[in-house]
């Protein structure tokens, strides 16, 4: 199975609680994250040796976890969407202000589905520093995609 969505009790009020214990998660499911980070009001963490990537956010007012196998996935991108911008409104604002969502998109070998996880929603998350948090996300989808099995061939 490539993907499971299991229900979470962790939200409170759209954000992870701080004081949730990701030791106790580890622990759990007997994982061991190599890298992990809370962006915005997401979790996503790598656990290396069972090659697997896992994301905790909010869809739908449902808390899930998503655990994706790197063993099926074809690729890892950024997908950026932005508001409709103007002529000339760049000269006076900037191209952040016009983002609305940072996903970072996983592609499957054996199905044409993708799934987009969303890292940045400008409804829900406040954001101080934006270029930090895209260095973060692309830094995500460097990680991911060096783990991926044809990146592994390529690199032996």
């Amino acid at each position: 199975m490539t993907h499971i969505t299991v229900p979470l009790f962790q939200y409170k009020k759209d954000k992870i609680k701080r004081s949730w214990n990701i030791n106790e998660f580890v622990k759990k499911f007997k994982l061991s994250f190599s890298k992990h980070d809370v962006l915005g009001s997401k979790f996503i963490g790598l656990d290396k040796l069972k090659r697997k990537l896992f994301y905790i956010g909010q869809t739908n007012n449902k808390s899930t976890c998503i655990a994706i196998n790197l063993k099926d996935v074809e690729r890892c991108t950024i997908k950026k969407q932005y508001n409709n911008i103007e002529a000339g409104a760049l000269k006076k604002r900037k191209l952040y202000e016009f983002l609305t969502t940072i996903f970072l998109q996983v592609s499957f070998k054996h199905n044409s589905k993708l799934i987009d996880l969303p890292i940045f929603e400008k409804k829900k998350d406040k954001i101080l520093n934006m270029e930090e948090l895209e260095a973060k996300v692309k830094a995500w989808e460097i990680i991911v995609s060096e783990l991926l099995p044809i990146n592994l061939k390529k690199r032996a």
